[in-house]
């Protein structure tokens, strides 16, 4: 039987999904993250990944922008 892996959620979970429910693609993700967080090392194929794991977990993602990116940065 093949062993169940754990989730994982880390600091930067919560703002990627902020963003990614708002219509942002990964890449975009990514730039305001790296605004937010200048030492992190998460790039647009970790958020794609995140994008891909919310959508199996059934979160509908919109098709276009819902915030403008300044406004995303300002939030965050």
């Amino acid at each position: 039987m093949p062993k169940v892996q754990k989730r994982k959620h880390t600091y930067w979970h919560q703002l990627a999904k902020l963003l990614i429910l708002n219509g942002y693609k990964p890449a975009q993700c990514a730039k305001i993250l790296k605004s937010v967080f200048p030492d992190t090392e998460v790039n647009g194929r970790h958020i794609g990944a995140y994008k891909r794991r919310m959508i199996s977990d059934g979160a509908v993602i919109p098709d276009r922008l819902i915030m403008s990116i300044n406004d995303a940065i300002a939030m965050a």
